[in-house]
């Protein structure tokens, strides 16, 4: 009997071990799991920049997150004309030859990518271009045409042999526009706008819009000098030929084209100033005495003209027209306005010359404040031909006496600071 209950406890000890060792098999081995990887975060960002940046200028650093820590690498996916390059850090810059021009774009965008290794993700940059005054002159130094920006010499090589007058300028992008008496020129290919050039035919102002080239002048057709406007080199008859006629400036607003000139007066035989819209002529005196609009400058539907007018008696006085209306700039002294430039906030800027006894002062008006921005020594001739204002700086070209070498000199007044040019003489100015 105590043999058998030995037995059975035996073999319930065994059934209790197999049952455990059963058990024991359906519970699975901890294993250890692989960390499952974060994607590098990025967000679209902004950079500005200055349009005078050089080649290889550092632009800024492009930033990602990445939770895992992971080293972060940086491409460019989609580039803006090759402009920028991108190291793998995420340095960002401008590439090697290229160059900034804000009058072509304000902006550029580029889509950059950033990878941890693993995972890929990308956002778009964006970097902004702000303008920086860019001052061209154009003139002639020793016979020859030149062209200057911002005191580099970029003459194209086809001016160099222009030996008539050069007249005027405009930068429009990366073309450069000039023109002398006679000649249109675009970079370094030359059109012929006058084919009988004489002392009463000559080309006289420009103004370009979009791909439109406006030239004004005269040219004498018949014994008589007819005022001109060429659009794209097609003449446009501004004057009849009964009367002697002259355009001396012209600009456009829109599909409206201005020119202003003289002409002789429908009811006299004296010069006086006139405009053109679109070939319909206003005279801006009643032709009583001699007059002459110089310059013309439309801002927002306003014309405004400069010129003198001698009505009164007292020879020339500057004279400022707003819509037909004289606006009195004068104290009474002999002077003229040789220009005109009108800013967004309707600040009005004219210049010219003022004679006080038998002393010359080049001047600059803004509004019906004067400035006088130089004096003769010894009745030389002096005056302010050319006016223009980027954002707060006022820009005047003319010719004044150097104090360093007693010369009479084309002269640049920045903010009434001067330059003087030395041996170039200098015709015209475009700032942009």
């Amino acid at each position: 009997m105590r043999i058998l209950h030995k037995t059975i406890l035996l073999g319930l000890v065994l059934l209790f071990i197999i049952n455990c060792s059963k058990d024991d098999a359906l519970v699975p081995t901890p294993t250890s799991q692989e960390p499952q990887n974060v994607a590098p975060q990025i967000e679209n960002q902004e950079f500005t920049i200055s349009e005078s940046i050089t080649e290889g200028t550092s632009i800024g650093t492009i930033i990602a997150k990445d939770t895992d820590e992971d080293v972060l690498t940086y491409s460019i996916i989609i580039n803006d004309n090759e402009l920028f390059d991108l190291s793998p850090e995420g340095a960002l810059s401008l590439a090697t030859t290229k160059e900034i021009n804000y009058d072509i774009a304000q902006a550029h965008t580029i889509t950059v990518s950033v990878s941890d290794g693993t995972t890929t993700t990308s956002a778009t940059i964006t970097i902004n271009v702000t303008n920086v005054a860019n001052v061209y002159l154009v003139g002639s130094l020793n016979g020859k045409g030149i062209v200057l920006k911002d005191g580099e010499d970029i003459t194209p090589s086809i001016l160099e042999n222009e030996s008539n007058t050069i007249v005027d300028l405009s930068v429009q992008g990366n073309d450069i526009y000039v023109i002398s008496t006679e000649t249109l020129y675009k970079n370094n290919t030359a059109i012929n706008i006058i084919n009988n050039i004489s002392n009463v035919s000559f080309l006289s102002d420009m103004h370009i819009i979009g791909e439109d080239v406006y030239i004004c002048g005269n040219e004498k057709i018949s014994g008589t000098s007819i005022a001109r406007v060429w659009r794209n080199g097609n003449p446009i008859n501004l004057s009849n030929g009964n009367n002697e006629a002259y355009a001396l400036s012209v600009f456009v607003e829109g599909t409206d084209v201005y020119v202003a000139g003289f002409a002789d007066s429908s009811s006299s035989m004296n010069n006086t100033a006139v405009v053109w819209k679109n070939g319909t002529i206003t005279e801006l005196t009643d032709g009583s005495s001699s007059s002459m609009a110089n310059a013309v400058y439309v801002r927002n539907g306003d014309v405004y003209v400069a010129g003198y007018d001698t009505t009164g008696g007292g020879g020339a006085q500057v004279a400022l027209w707003k819509n037909n209306t004289k606006i009195n700039l004068s104290n009474g002294n002999h002077s003229i306005a040789n220009d005109i430039y009108v800013t967004e906030d309707n600040d009005i800027y004219t210049c010219g010359y003022e004679t006080i006894g038998q002393v010359l002062h080049p001047k600059v008006w803004r509004n019906n404040e004067e400035t006088n921005l130089a004096s003769s020594i010894g009745g030389e001739i002096l005056a302010a031909t050319k006016v223009s204002v980027f954002e707060d700086d006022v820009y005047v070209l003319g010719r004044a006496i150097n104090p360093q070498t007693n010369m009479k000199e084309s002269t640049i007044w920045k903010n009434g600071e001067a330059t003087y040019m030395g041996n170039l003489k200098i015709r015209s100015l475009f700032i942009k």
